[in-house]
């Protein structure tokens, strides 16, 4: 049962690894479009973080707007 244990001891370190770079990745992610607020005070959007909101609301207008104005077909 040595070999046993031995490849799932590697097998756990390397996924907990792969977990914990993911999770700094994420991290480092974030800190582009929040930071984080100190103490008391609250958090706040980056200059990017904005433009990807606006995006994102253009984005789910202009998709809503195709879908109306596909079910309504104007003929002319």
């Amino acid at each position: 049962m040595g070999i046993v244990s031995t490849i799932f001891d590697a097998l756990s370190q390397i996924i907990t690894n792969i977990v914990g770079l993911m999770g700094d990745l994420f991290d480092g992610v974030v800190e582009i479009f929040y930071v984080a607020g100190e103490g008391s005070s609250a958090g706040s959007l980056t200059f990017i973080g904005v433009l990807s909101l606006v995006a994102v609301g253009l984005g789910l207008f202009w998709l809503g707007f195709k879908f109306i104005r596909s079910l309504v077909k104007i003929k002319g």
